[in-house]
């Protein structure tokens, strides 16, 4: 017999104070974000209905017509996948964070697109390649820098 999607989420969510033990962490610093590459929305929603608010895509147009179905508001969407720069506007349109930022160059882009589409905020997290490895989209070690994106902060 098969797991419910609900046993299923329960079952991960079980195992989130210990995760967060092992982690040195608080199980309240501790987020779930259900990947949900290659799902159908009617899946998604299903997991809404079962509490998850924060999903994770991997593609900016896979997600564009899953969010358009679900509504924008629905859920915490997260974009997890690699960023080409020609997808960037589409992307602030889209997400509440941007896990993927994997140079400056990218980071200034969404700033200033953030600022013509009026858009005051946009959470980024910056990946960075700490192996050096030639074949992952990451920023290197000797050109990363504290650094917010914020259109608030820029325009005083």
């Amino acid at each position: 017999m098969s797991e419910t999607l609900a046993e299923r989420i329960a079952a991960v969510e079980g195992r989130s104070p210990e995760t967060a033990r092992n982690a040195c962490r608080k199980t309240s610093e501790v987020s779930l974000i259900a990947v949900s590459k290659r799902i159908r929305a009617a899946t998604i929603r299903e997991a809404i209905g079962c509490g998850l608010r924060v999903f994770g895509e991997n593609k900016v147009q896979e997600a564009e017509s899953k969010i358009a179905e679900l509504g924008r508001d629905s859920a915490e969407w997260h974009l997890i996948g690699h960023l080409q720069s020609n997808k960037a506007r589409k992307a602030v349109r889209l997400f509440d964070v941007i896990e993927s930022v994997d140079s400056v160059e990218l980071a200034a882009r969404l700033e200033r697109i953030c600022e013509e589409e009026g858009r005051n905020e946009l959470q980024v997290l910056i990946q960075v390649d700490l192996a050096l490895e030639a074949t992952k989209n990451s920023a290197r070690r000797p050109n990363c820098r504290r650094s917010s994106i914020s259109s608030a902060d820029a325009n005083g």
